[in-house]
């Protein structure tokens, strides 16, 4: 099975006020560190993002959505449109303390499924997952009805929901970190230097 790493960074960042794909953490960009722990499990990786010269120096392709605006599930339609791979592993720009164990034990559970997406004390996190390309017919079809929560597409797919990890707690609190305001940019300098 071939899996393709995309990282999703065509948000507004308006909460954090800058890009907050491109904020310095530990001497590297947060998307960098997203980057370098996908990479080690994933055949490639690319980059879903309207500011193409914004990350021109990752030197991986960045595509841009077929359909601005219209958020993830544009970008997932975007990869699956331009990327040829039977999985894609959907990471979202704001998650830049991520563990390659996780994403790895996400990917050895696709199979016989549509998506593997985590669910964390009760919470999914569709935009941790790893999705076949058979599902961007209907991806077309959410875009296509304005229906663009990423809840609208799992509903619509058979999806293997991951509670539980073989990683320490503090890997996994880590990894599902969301970094969209600038106090949580904050945190996210005091625990990556914890690592």
């Amino acid at each position: 099975m071939k899996f393709c790493g995309v990282i999703l960074a065509g948000g507004q960042s308006r909460r954090m006020g800058t890009n907050k794909a491109l904020l310095p953490l530990n001497g590297k960009q947060a998307i960098g560190h997203i980057l370098d722990e996908v990479s080690t499990v994933v055949e490639s990786s690319v980059i879903i993002s309207n500011e193409i010269e914004s990350y021109s120096f990752l030197q991986i392709p960045v595509y841009q959505d077929i359909h601005p605006g219209k958020g993830p599930l544009a970008g997932l339609e975007s990869v699956m449109e331009n990327v040829e791979s039977e999985w894609y592993v959907i990471i979202a720009c704001d998650m830049p303390l991520i563990s390659r164990k996780i994403i790895g034990e996400l990917i050895d559970e696709a199979d016989l499924c549509d998506a593997v997406v985590p669910k964390v004390e009760g919470r999914k996190h569709p935009l941790m997952g790893v999705y076949h390309r058979s599902v961007l017919s209907i991806v077309k079809e959410c875009i296509k009805n304005n229906e663009l929560r990423m809840e609208s597409l799992l509903q619509k797919i058979s999806v293997k929901y991951k509670t539980s990890f073989q990683v320490e707690d503090s890997v996994v609190q880590k990894h599902f970190f969301n970094m969209n305001h600038p106090e949580e940019y904050e945190n996210a300098k005091r625990m990556i230097t914890k690592n």
